[in-house]
């Protein structure tokens, strides 16, 4: 890809950017498609050589580490928890080159394995983290029954760079104890409120016929007269199912050669329509303006240093908000066994995207912070697990997973599996309505 725009010339322009390695490549590669498509150009990316420029930037990196070591770069400890998702922002969006090898192939082949597995910690990034925990307060620290903080124990476990607690990473295991993981999630439920699935609902799905004769389930679903304008509750549970056993009349499912947007668009389309009549918008592939003021809060007008380039936040599969107020972020993949893109994009990418939401919103609501949650999903193939993240008390923000749920995969387990999944995305909304009442209302006091 470098090579293709000429490495020697565009190197030194790229590595002079602000932006992380991730967002650089993303540009990058965007911008030598459109052109090659202009002039009819196929593009190659069978040798992908992009660790030259990720060399380029941390080696610059390491110089500049020298300076900025010296200097004091302590956080405002009243700041520490919406900074320190940018404190060590290169760990998630940058990767680095491996050791050298027999051939160019291979340095690439081996960088985007490293990069796919883990981010290699660069200088300035341990400056950060450091700065980061040192500056924390003790007496606003959470303190577990056990006498230990959680902050000071999670110190350098990534992704608590970003102070964010994954209760499914297993690393935690061998971290804090049996006992102090049940306190911490039992800290995390007790203020959960039980949202009901509503009774017209459940009388409409029990009333679907029981059998694995799917044309006989479509017909039921058919022949059922429901007003869209006045039973859009109803209306969209119809069509949800009768939808959902059309892919079986058609034999669309099981996923085959199916792309990533195919699996979202076809089977997963609901989640969109759910918020038709919503407050809440359910929107694909828009950059979270949480994520952008995250990452650009920090900017300053030039001085004594040339102002910063602005950085482009995170782009969720799916964003749901309303106007300013972001609760709630989708990722996708198409593969149910690719564990390494749901380690990375359902813990790593989508715990910072739901930490920036949460960020965002307290901000301006501070007596939200340790009683609002933000919700994630995140999907492989026909696997959903829903996601929440909360500050329940600290600086940490705890990221935790509530359901994983299946949608069915061949017409015989139908009703097994579209129900309980159909009830789950509902009440989901229904919890991402709440907390947006809660917001506005208490923003009127």
């Amino acid at each position: 890809m470098v090579t293709a725009c000429r490495a020697d010339i565009v190197q030194d322009y790229i590595t002079d950017s602000t932006d992380t390695t991730r967002n650089l490549k993303g540009v990058w590669k965007h911008r030598v498609k459109t052109v090659a498509k202009e002039f009819n150009i196929t593009v190659k990316t069978n040798n992908d050589n992009w660790y030259i420029i990720e060399k380029l930037i941390h080696s610059k990196e390491e110089v500049a580490v020298a300076s900025s070591s010296t200097k004091s770069s302590l956080l405002d400890p009243d700041d520490n928890l919406q900074s320190s998702n940018q404190s060590c922002s290169g760990i998630i969006n940058s990767g680095s080159g491996s050791g050298s090898q027999s051939s160019k192939s291979n340095k690439s082949s081996n960088t985007s394995k490293a990069s796919l597995l883990g981010y290699k910690l660069t200088s300035t990034d341990k400056v950060n983290v450091t700065n980061m925990y040192t500056s924390l307060q003790k007496d606003r620290m959470w303190k577990l029954s056990t006498g230990r903080y959680v902050e000071e124990v999670m110190n350098y476990e990534h992704p608590s760079c970003s102070l964010i607690l994954d209760l499914d990473d297993k690393n935690w295991i061998n971290v804090f104890s049996a006992e102090e993981l049940d306190e911490i999630k039992n800290k995390c439920v007790e203020k959960d409120i039980s949202f009901q699935f509503p009774e017209k609902m459940k009388d409409f799905l029990n009333a679907i016929p029981r059998t694995t004769d799917i044309i006989k389930v479509f017909n039921h679903i058919n022949n059922i007269v429901i007003d869209p304008a006045t039973d859009r509750d109803l209306y969209w549970l119809k069509m949800t199912i009768q939808q959902a056993a059309d892919l079986f009349v058609t034999n669309y499912l099981p996923v085959t050669d199916h792309s990533e947007r195919d699996v979202m668009r076809r089977v997963w389309g609901f989640i969109d329509t759910a918020f038709d009549r919503s407050e809440l918008n359910c929107r694909s592939e828009k950059t979270s303006k949480a994520c952008s003021l995250e990452n650009n809060k920090r900017r300053k007008i030039a001085a004594e240093e040339l102002m910063e380039r602005q950085k482009a936040g995170e782009i969720p599969d799916y964003k749901i908000a309303c106007d300013r107020y972001e609760l709630g972020a989708v990722e996708v993949s198409k593969d149910l066994t690719d564990n390494t893109k749901e380690l990375n994009d359902g813990s790593i990418k989508l715990g910072k995207v739901m930490k920036s939401m949460l960020m965002n919103i307290i901000r301006s609501n501070p007596e939200q912070q340790h009683k609002l949650k933000i919700i994630g999903m995140f999907i492989a193939e026909l696997k959903i697990n829903f996601i929440e993240l909360t500050n329940p008390v600290g600086y940490v923000c705890v990221l935790r997973k509530t359901k994983e749920l299946y949608y069915p995969a061949l017409a015989k387990e139908f009703g097994k599996r579209i129900i309980p999944l159909v009830k789950q995305v509902w009440i989901t909304k229904m919890i991402m309505e709440s907390e947006l009442d809660s917001i506005m209302t208490k923003s009127l006091c």
